[in-house]
């Protein structure tokens, strides 16, 4: 067997915690596959029902969210850490001290009676994990600020991230396009580049009568607007009639015009005024986690009049994360309001200590244009109104991997569209569409919204959404309704048990980028581990609901059944965690006819920190023609494994 020296190993990544997930791996009953997607996405294309969410996270997944080095600790300010002092004025002066790194807050108790206000940009608030380091707010905004007492249910957090975009307008739009092209022809490319961010911005009724509003009408499938979602936008962003402001990467020009590194998500047409702006947010890379926010659990008040407890609320920022954070009684949440992009959320618990029943008003908000965001492993112990929340043309967010005692899956008015909900349970389902927001803002939902493969203990509602409210919706794998797939209007594929694939978000990230998941891999021997079947799990950045850990010396295997594109060398990578003193060799075999490969993981330090080894394919893959690639141990015990990605070499 022939050993493979120096392999390439990237870095490594932040502990964060876990939570309770639904996994691909021991669902019950057979799978069917999709007629919207197959086996592999061959029937699946942009522009099509299912949007492409593969932008959607931290710089669209394709780089790790950082693990910043401490620069600075906020008990060199004088925070006591001992939850009777007041830790507010350390706080303030440690955040303002601090740049281009990590704050840590250490293993501690800190009372804060002020909202922590960051405008900069690189920066992490860093604790030492839920539970360990403790954020105490005895007091509401409301307390605080009661001047603005309306304003706290709906908006406001007692940390505050915030920015400006400061983007121009750079060239006019001279060609029309249809959702799920990937081009656009400009007036004016002079400066254009290869590799910019840009925005393409839509107005809605800008040279039609008052009474016409056909860009809000595109975007809820036709349905009417109503005068509420106009002066809604308008109170946030300032320009009524700006509805699309919709982000982009230049990765190819040709004359005058360019292509996108990602399908459009509406039509282009003259009658908007489309023009492409620079995209220059003055505020990105900022961080949280590690933390628990914990609220004094007073009795929450009445629906629309809470004190604002409110955890962490963005505004208007870019490429920004929240993972391994607690929130306990709080009235909000994480709020990602008014055009926050490229945000990713993940392993957060809220949950209640010391409040009974409905315990808060929003658990986590994408709202105002904010798009291809990723929040995956929530977990939701406690009852909200509202559980998770679209609303006001907030578009391409994907929630995922995550369970609710009682999901409410709210739709809150003023064309939310094109969100995906993928891999969810829910012990109560039955108020899974239950939505909110005022009547005037137009119908529930936006167009295109997809639930895939969510699942209940007990009931889910009786009947989906009207078509008048929730226009054009896909639902997938939601079991107990009649199906229709003419897709007049909504597209219902149901049944007796989940639809193959379990995650559809996860699915296409496998066909676009390669990257197959370990938990959905076929296992001899080795252990599927996530929060649902392991109490314990280790903590750390893997990707998706889960990891796969080798328990043998001798036969353990992970096998992958993978695909690619066109003929070509492909190179493997294996993405892992070994907390061990000396390396572990494993055997690669591609194929059923080829000799397996040993590759050595080296050590990572810990079982919470990931890194990547990566090799070439000894055999070129064929196009679109199933190979099988398994990983196994042959004598010593292995890494734990997340993910293989197969990429051309």
């Amino acid at each position: 067997m022939k050993t493979l020296a120096a392999p390439s190993v990237r870095g490594a990544l932040t502990p964060i915690a876990t939570l309770l997930l639904c996994s691909v791996v021991g669902m019950a009953g057979a799978q069917t596959t999709s007629k919207l997607w197959g086996v592999k996405g061959e029937l699946w294309k942009n522009g099509n029902r299912i949007s492409n969410f593969a932008s959607a996270g931290y710089k669209s997944q394709k780089s790790d969210i950082p693990d910043r080095a401490v620069v600075k600790n906020v008990k060199d300010f004088g925070a006591v850490g001992d939850g009777v002092a007041n830790d507010t004025n350390a706080f303030i002066k440690a955040i303002a001290a601090t740049e281009n790194g990590a704050l840590l807050i250490p293993q501690g108790r800190y009372r804060v009676q002020d909202v922590l206000k960051i405008t900069k940009s690189n920066i992490t608030l860093k604790g030492e994990g839920q539970g360990q380091s403790v954020l105490v707010f005895p007091k509401s905004l409301s307390e605080l600020m009661p001047e603005q007492k309306a304003d706290w249910p709906f908006k406001g957090g007692f940390v505050w991230i915030e920015g400006e975009q400061n983007g121009g307008p750079l060239s006019r739009v001279i060609g029309e396009e249809t959702r799920g092209s990937a081009t656009l022809t400009l007036e004016d490319i002079r400066d254009i580049a290869v590799g910019q961010t840009l925005r393409l911005v839509q107005f809605d009724n800008l040279n039609a009568s008052a009474t016409t509003h056909t860009l809000i009408e595109h975007l809820q499938g036709k349905l009417p607007a109503q005068p509420g979602q106009v002066a809604y936008v308008a109170a946030e962003l300032g320009d009524a009639k700006k509805l699309v402001d919709w982000v982009f990467k230049v990765v190819a020009i040709k004359g005058n015009t360019i292509t996108l590194d990602r399908p459009l998500r509406v039509d282009v047409k003259n009658e908007w005024g489309a023009q492409v702006y620079r995209h220059d947010p003055s505020v990105q890379d900022v961080g949280v986690e590690g933390l628990t926010f914990e609220f004094p659990g007073v009795l929450k008040k009445e629906h629309l009049k809470e004190d604002g407890f409110n955890a962490i609320f963005f505004r208007q920022v870019t490429d920004v994360w929240v993972r391994d954070v607690e929130i306990v009684d709080a009235d909000y949440g994480i709020n990602a309001r008014a055009f926050v992009y490229q945000g990713q959320f993940q392993d957060i618990t809220l949950r209640a200590q010391n409040r009974k029943g409905e315990t808060c008003h929003h658990g986590i908000n994408a709202s105002i244009l904010s798009q291809d965001n990723l929040f995956n492993r929530m977990r939701f112990d406690t009852y909200c109104t509202h559980d998770l929340t679209v609303e006001a043309y907030a578009n391409s967010n994907v929630f995922e991997n995550s369970t609710f005692k009682r999901a409410t899956l709210d739709h809150h008015r003023a064309a939310a569209y094109d969100n995906l909900f993928t891999n969810l349970h829910t012990v109560d389902g039955t108020m899974l569409f239950k939505s909110g927001g005022a009547k005037g803002r137009g119908p529930q939902s936006g167009r295109h919204e997809t639930f895939w493969n969510i699942s209940a203990n007990g009931k889910l509602p009786k009947a989906l959404p009207g078509i008048t409210e929730f226009p054009l919706m896909t639902v997938v794998g939601l079991n107990g309704y009649t199906n229709d797939t003419t897709g007049l209007n909504r597209w219902v594929e149901s049944g007796t048990s989940s639809v193959a694939p379990q995650n559809i978000h996860q699915a296409q990230l496998t066909r676009i980028r390669g990257v197959y998941e370990a938990e959905s891999a076929v296992t001899t021997g080795a252990r599927v581990k996530t929060q649902k079947n392991t109490p314990n799990l280790a903590k750390g950045s893997f990707t998706g609901s889960g990891y796969v850990e080798f328990v043998n010396a001798m036969g353990d295997a992970i096998e992958w059944t993978v695909y690619a594109p066109k003929v070509g060398t492909y190179k493997l990578t294996f993405r892992y965690a070994l907390d061990a003193p000396v390396g572990r060799s494993l055997a690669v075999q591609v194929g059923d006819d080829t000799a397996a490969t040993a590759v050595m993981f080296a050590p990572t330090g810990s079982r919470s920190v990931w890194k990547d080894v990566s090799v070439t394919m000894p055999t070129p893959l064929k196009d679109n023609v199933p190979i099988k690639v398994r990983l196994s141990t042959t004598g010593g015990n292995g890494p734990a494994l997340d993910s293989l990605t197969v990429r051309p070499k």
